[in-house]
């Protein structure tokens, strides 16, 4: 993804609530959180992060994904606080649900990927 690139940007953002979309009837029929956040990081997370290996992650790019990621978590939380009448912070929602952080998985993906580069290349 070019760096500024608007229309990828949206793109992306679509793909990520896509791929929320999809599990969002089958999660909001789960009360077991921790079942929930495994099918949070197992498809949105790295639909999230796809692409991430090859991207120049500036402070903008980091902005965006930690937005997308957080307007994900919070709507997945809404369903849980109607069913429970509660009204919690965001990091009351992050510790609750202990989702993975999506830069710290978006950086692990990049090292991994020029870890392979580097193997691949014989240096």
């Amino acid at each position: 993804m070019a760096n500024g690139s608007k229309p990828d940007i949206i793109r992306w953002r679509r793909a990520v609530w896509a791929s929320y979309n999809t599990i969002k009837p089958v999660v909001f029929g789960f009360k077991n959180k921790k079942l929930r956040t495994e099918l949070f990081d197992s498809t949105v997370i790295p639909t999230l992060c796809y692409g991430t290996e090859t991207w120049t992650l500036t402070k903008i790019m980091e902005a965006q994904v930690k937005t997308t990621h957080s307007l994900t978590e919070r709507y997945d939380w809404l369903h849980v606080a109607k069913t429970r009448c509660e009204v919690l912070h965001y990091s009351n929602i992050r510790s609750f649900f202990k989702v993975t952080d999506t830069l710290k998985y978006a950086n692990h993906s990049k090292q991994s990927w020029a870890e392979h580069v580097m193997r691949r290349n014989g240096a």
